[in-house]
């Protein structure tokens, strides 16, 4: 009861000194470039002693500086979020890891392609920022951007740069913890699921909100959790082929025919994944696939469809192409499983559940002992590898 109160009292801390502190102050500004093309510019004054991380810093670190839509229609992202200016590198011990970060000023530049006509452009801009003694929770500076765009003509001469200032109200930071694992139910989400493996589907939804309290402060103990547990990791690897006989001992897991509608669906996805990841230029000019408007649904269906021929095209391909060595595994519990994904070829170990509450607790232990036991080996740990990762992320949640 006492470390419960602890933690609830050192979030508290957390919140209100970042409501006091504005160590870091952002303005957005969107700047017009050649006909249809456009960025966003994000610029900070950062107080001495302090500093803002970079891009892309990965799994069990600070907080990366990331770009994130709510709504867009007229305009497309184009790219990822550049870093600009003079970028630090360095070892952090706190996050034990190279890390980036700005001092003094820091800038991020998000391009954009204007498709013609009115255009309207709304999001934030998420950050991290430490000093030597503490860290701000993530924080968002949101921006909202709309006017009228001429469309591209041909090799049109570029235009004088023009900029629009965002107001006021929309470039003050707003301390927000973001979620990393929790997606509420009532915050909007305009995203590709699959990432870099290539994505499956779409979901659109409503507006973002500001997540409630309650969430925050879940967010908040998962991330003292990760810290708490990844100091404990230690290596202790088995192999896949130890994992599976130690499940089939333990859990009585039993392995899913190849000729099964499950495995040929699982097969399938990992082909499409394993080809996007490793044999891209395989698929061409599909190799790419623009994201679409999401506001526009006849943008949203066109790239629909070309995903599905890109997954019809890659479907046809000999599995010769890739090897692999797939086996899709469960375990019972009364009517549900626990599914265990396992590619000897890739190294692949993964597992999927569902069930009712009292199911789910029973799976989520036996996932978490299974994650334990295939463990870690001292290269994952220093690497930070995917092995790794997973394992953080399994014992946190």
């Amino acid at each position: 009861m006492r470390k419960i109160l602890s933690i609830c009292l050192l979030l508290i801390a957390v919140v209100a000194q970042a409501q006091i502190q504005e160590p870091v102050k952002f303005k957005s500004e969107l700047k017009t470039l050649a006909a249809g093309e456009a960025e966003i510019v994000f610029t900070a004054t950062i107080d001495k002693g302090w500093h803002v991380y970079s891009t892309d810093l990965g799994d069990g670190g600070p907080i990366s500086a990331t770009f994130n839509v709510e709504k867009i229609s007229g305009a497309t992202v184009v790219g990822k979020l550049q870093p600009k200016g003079k970028e630090i590198a360095s070892y952090d011990k706190l996050f034990e890891m190279n890390v980036r970060y700005f001092e003094s000023t820091a800038q991020f530049v998000q391009k954009l392609k204007l498709t013609g006509g009115d255009y309207k452009i709304e999001g934030f801009l998420e950050f991290g920022a430490c000093n030597d003694e503490n860290c701000l929770p993530p924080t968002q500076v949101e921006f909202n951007f709309s006017g009228k765009a001429e469309a591209a003509k041909g090799a049109a001469a570029a235009t004088p740069a023009e900029k629009v200032t965002a107001r006021a109200e929309d470039t003050k930071p707003e301390t927000q913890p973001a979620s990393q694992t929790v997606t509420p139910a009532d915050t909007a989400s305009t995203g590709i699921i699959g990432g870099a493996d290539g994505p499956t589907s779409i979901f659109i939804a409503g507006h973002l909100k500001k997540q409630p309290l309650k969430i925050r402060i879940k967010n908040s103990i998962y991330r003292y959790k990760r810290k708490k547990v990844e100091k404990t990791i230690v290596a202790n690897p088995h192999s896949l082929s130890e994992t599976v006989q130690y499940a089939k001992d333990k859990y009585e897991l039993t392995e899913t025919a190849p000729a099964d509608r499950e495995y040929i669906e699982q097969i399938k996805c990992l082909k499409e994944s394993l080809i996007l990841q490793y044999e891209p230029e395989l698929l061409g000019e599909m190799k790419d696939i623009p994201v679409p408007d999401f506001s526009n649904e006849a943008s949203v269906k066109e790239y629909l469809g070309k995903i599905k021929t890109r997954s019809e095209m890659i479907a046809e391909m000999p599995d010769s192409i890739i090897p692999m060595d797939f086996h899709l595994y469960k375990i019972r519990i009364d009517d549900d499983f626990l599914e265990m994904e396992i590619d000897y070829t890739w190294n692949i170990f993964g597992m999927s559940y569902s069930g009712n509450k009292a199911v789910m607790k029973k799976f989520k232990k036996i996932s978490r002992d299974l994650y334990s036991y295939y463990g870690v080996t001292e290269k994952d740990i220093k690497n930070k590898t995917k092995r790794y990762s997973s394992l953080v992320t399994n014992l946190s949640s």
